[in-house]
Formats: structure tokens, C-alpha cells, sequence
């Protein structure tokens, strides 16, 4: 499996490939196309872990393509707006039980951005956080097991 970065006019119909002209320059948006085709893959998982600093994880078939803190639930809607208006794809958007009162309040602002194909999961918290001290990698992990868990559809 493999895939090849060409130009639109150097493009073969029999080569699984991307061109230049598709890509965005928008490092993550560029990153999720490439998963998709390599993947073959149409859904894009966002795991939220909701606290006083906000984990964000954005993950194709359980691969990684962006890990970040974010400091409001204002930041969040703004990068799920980003992915919807990208049409990469359908968004499975998991937010984490842990913080029930910051959950509530990103399940209210995500539910106007996401369409009826999109998914909203509550999921449980529970073994998301790893062990340690860095407390932003942490959160950055724990968003990323919350992306890959199944959660309650709401």
C-alpha cells in the first residue's frame, strides 16, 4: 500500500495518488487527506478531554494527525468548524465524562457545528490519563484514548 504525490497534469488513473493541487498547506488538514487515501477511510475521530486545559486529539483509523491543548471550549468549536468546513469526511466527535459541567457545555456548542452524518459521543473517562508528571502531554494523550473508545451516542 502506497501513495504517490504528483502534479494534476502528471497524474496516472492507475497510481493511488495525491497532487500537489489538492493539498491545502494546512499542515493537519493536508495530513488527514493523506490518511484518508492511504486508509481508505471516510470517518475522522476528535477525542476531547475536558478540564481546565482542554485535550485535543484528531485521529483516522486510530493514527494520530494532530494532539494539542486548547484553553476554552471556543477553541475547540472553532477546530471542529475547521474539519467540517474541510469536507474531509464524516466527524465522530468523543468528549470525555471526567468533567461533567465542561462536557455539557462542548456538547451544546459541537451540536449546531456537526451535521446529522456526524456522531457526538459522551465516553468514560475511566484509564484515558496516563501516569506522570507532564500534565499537557497528558492531557494530549488522554484526548487520544478518548478518540479511539466507544462512548454513548448524544
Amino acid at each position: 500500500m502506497g501513495l504517490y504525490l504528483t502534479t494534476d497534469r502528471e497524474k496516472s488513473s492507475d497510481l493511488h495518488s495525491i497532487t500537489f493541487e489538492e493539498l491545502s498547506k494546512d499542515e493537519m488538514l493536508d495530513k488527514i487527506m493523506i490518511y484518508q487515501r492511504l486508509y481508505k477511510s471516510k470517518s475522522i475521530q476528535m477525542g476531547i478531554d475536558p478540564g481546565s486545559r482542554i485535550g485535543v486529539a484528531v485521529t483516522i483509523e486510530n493514527q494520530p494527525v494532530y494532539l494539542g491543548v486548547m484553553c476554552d471550549v471556543e477553541e475547540v468549536a472553532g477546530l471542529a468548524r475547521k474539519l467540517k468546513s474541510a469536507n474531509l469526511g464524516c466527524l465522530d466527535i468523543k468528549i470525555g465524562d471526567g468533567r461533567p459541567e465542561i462536557t455539557e457545555k462542548l456538547v451544546k456548542r459541537l451540536r449546531p457545528i456537526v451535521r446529522a452524518s456526524d456522531v457526538i459521543q459522551v465516553v468514560n473517562e475511566r484509564r484515558t490519563t496516563p501516569k506522570g508528571r507532564a500534565r499537557v502531554k497528558k492531557d494530549m494523550m488522554a484526548a487520544y484514548h478518548i478518540a479511539i473508545k466507544s462512548g454513548l451516542t448524544v
